[in-house]
């Protein structure tokens, strides 16, 4: 799996635009995240809200180490999202574009060398 390092701001995709934004009051969308595909560990937790196709991460622990966000769809597709803004940022938004009435899936890992990860969530549909 290609892993791309990305910075809390944007990043240009290679299949399309991924934007990483913190969230803000004013920038809300966790919410909207289907519960089926919230995965969690000590230190990282992410959801997938389809509008939009939104993956929601959050360094969950104040520990130096960043977060990755892993998806695979039901069309192939491997990719990651690297949110190393810290567990101040909150929950930071990975937005990826793909393709509408398929499946995704997620786990995160903490990077921090030790392997561990939260496992799979459950396929839900991204729209």
């Amino acid at each position: 799996m290609k892993r791309r390092v990305l910075s809390a701001l944007s990043v240009a995709g290679v299949a399309g635009a991924l934007v990483v934004t913190p969230a803000s009051p004013a920038f809300a969308g966790v919410e909207d995240c289907n519960m089926k595909s919230y995965v969690s560990m000590t230190g990282a937790a992410a959801c997938f809200a389809p509008y939009g196709d939104h993956w929601w991460v959050d360094d969950t622990k104040s520990d130096g180490h960043g977060v990755w966000l892993h998806f695979q769809t039901s069309y192939d597709r491997v990719d990651s999202c690297y949110v190393g803004a810290g567990n101040a940022a909150g929950w930071v938004d990975c937005n990826f574009d793909v393709k509408e009435n398929t499946t995704i899936r997620g786990y995160v890992e903490v990077n921090d060398g030790s392997g561990n990860w939260s496992g799979w969530g459950g396929w839900v549909s991204t729209s």
